[in-house]
């Protein structure tokens, strides 16, 4: 039941999912691979959205052997083709995308979820979504999430983000479609979480729903001012205004545009720079971006002070590489 209610404060819904529709996994790249195992076939392929998190073609693709294809756009005509492009013999058989997006932390717009739910709805995919920074981000279309009712749908959550608690290894999985949740219950008992992390978390989360989303509240102004901060930090210290299609919701993420001449080593010059500088930040490229931008965590920051240090160390690195 915890686990069901931190998801509906997430999903920004007003009743509760049926909590014998979730399953509680060890952490959500558990949650991911298991997904994957329950809805596709060895050599088939899932639509990942890029910019990407890095690791999530390694979740689908490490021990379920599924492909991740990497689609540009998030527009009925753009998925229909990546589906029926060549997977090496494969079917596409789920489009699986983060919202907030990792590593960009916007939200995924209104017109780009209805695309996603418009192609699964015709071709019978199903949709994953990633939630798991959906419940401390702030943005005027804060509704636009897919329906946790539709039987194409399955949702991720996890305590790791908006909880700040990786080490408990809380994951969490939710559908309405029965056999896809049997195929889920099986695997999950190989990826279970313990007895003692589930406590723990129910005890955490309580029984109360508006003290949940009151705690959010807080926490998602806090992080949102903090990034703000950060990226005026930046502006001070002689970076670019970050263009509006690159501009946040999700309090704790960033990709962080740097302008710099096309370089030949993917970035990484950039990023041993910042990294000399006591930050650490990770390399737009393995996110699938340009060389010149780098995602960064907000949220790691203890403090204000901390942020807009850590935002004046990103930018004297990127003028040094800049200088040449």
């Amino acid at each position: 039941r915890a686990a069901a209610m931190a998801l509906a404060v997430a999903a920004g819904v007003e009743s509760t999912p049926d909590p014998a529709q979730v399953i509680v996994t060890n952490g959500a790249t558990a949650a991911i691979e298991a997904v994957a195992m329950a809805t596709c076939d060895v050599g088939d392929a899932v639509l990942l959205p890029t910019p990407r998190y890095p690791s999530l073609a390694l979740d689908v693709g490490a021990r379920a052997g599924v492909t991740a294809k990497y689609v540009d756009d998030l527009t009925p005509t753009a998925l229909r083709r990546a589906v029926d492009e060549d997977s090496d013999g494969g079917s596409v058989r789920a489009i699986l995308f983060t919202s907030p997006d990792n590593p960009t932390g916007r939200w995924r717009s209104r017109e780009e979820l209805d695309a996603i739910m418009e192609v699964a709805h015709e071709r019978g995919l199903y949709v994953i979504w990633d939630a798991v920074y959906a419940a401390t981000s702030s943005a005027p279309d804060r509704g636009a999430v897919p329906p946790l009712d539709d039987p194409h749908v399955i949702t991720i959550y996890s305590a790791s983000k908006d909880f700040g608690l990786s080490g408990w290894r809380i994951g969490v999985m939710h559908t309405s479609n029965a056999d896809v949740f049997n195929a889920l219950m099986v695997g999950a008992r190989f990826t279970c979480a313990s007895t003692l992390a589930q406590s723990a978390f129910a005890n955490l989360v309580g029984d109360d729903m508006c003290d949940l989303r009151a705690y959010f509240e807080d926490a998602a102004i806090t992080l949102k001012s903090r990034r703000d901060i950060a990226h005026a930090a930046l502006v001070d210290a002689g970076v670019p205004p970050q263009p509006e299609h690159l501009y946040p919701h999700a309090g704790p993420l960033s990709l962080v545009h740097l302008p710099l001449p096309q370089d030949a080593d993917g970035g990484i010059a950039l990023w041993r720079a910042i990294l000399r500088k006591g930050v650490a930040v990770v390399p737009g490229t393995t996110c699938g971006a340009p060389s010149d931008h780098v995602r960064v965590c907000w949220g790691c920051a203890a403090s204000d002070a901390d942020a807009v240090d850590a935002a004046s160390r990103i930018a004297a690195a990127w003028l040094e590489c800049k200088c040449g």
